[in-house]
């Protein structure tokens, strides 16, 4: 058996270090689960991708491990920068241009934890992600809350006649 060195095509979707055992499996979740998600539930996705690779960057940080460190703030930042152009500035208004201010100072905040391999920075952009994953989250819920306790539509009720007497 002939064996081939493993190529690696720049498309990483999820880090597979021994460190992180689950990887494996979310990374079979992910790639079972995108196509038939709803446009919410990739947000959500999208959301733990980019927290799962802030996590990884400040493992690898700890570690020493610059390389990876590398990728993975790289794959935060490209996550982010598609939450970013995911925004409806037309729809979403006010909301929308704050969140893509916010995107922006993540990325240059990654950037700078990257460079001074500051895991406080990464921390900050982690926390971040998380409370905006949990708003996002939280609006899924209440639209399920609500449809949920909207009243049931009646059934079309057919009116019979009667030429009887009443």
């Amino acid at each position: 058996m002939q064996s081939h060195p493993q190529q690696h095509d720049g498309a990483d979707t999820m880090n597979l270090s021994p460190n992180y055992p689950m990887n494996a499996y979310v990374q079979a979740s992910l790639q079972t689960a995108a196509p038939t998600a709803d446009p919410h539930k990739l947000i959500l996705m999208l959301f733990d991708g980019a927290i799962e690779a802030v996590h990884s960057a400040n493992e690898f940080m700890l570690n020493q491990n610059f390389s990876e460190k590398g990728r993975a703030v790289s794959k935060a930042i490209a996550i982010i920068g598609e939450l970013a152009s995911s925004l409806n500035y037309e729809a979403g208004g006010e909301i929308a241009a704050s969140l893509g201010l916010l995107y922006a100072h993540m990325t240059v905040e990654l950037l700078n934890a990257s460079i001074d391999n500051n895991p406080e920075d990464l921390s900050h952009v982690g926390q971040l992600l998380t409370e905006l994953r949990s708003g996002w989250a939280a609006i899924n819920l209440q639209q399920t809350v609500a449809a949920e306790s909207a009243p049931e539509p009646h059934p079309p009720q057919t009116v019979t006649g009667s030429y009887g007497k009443v």
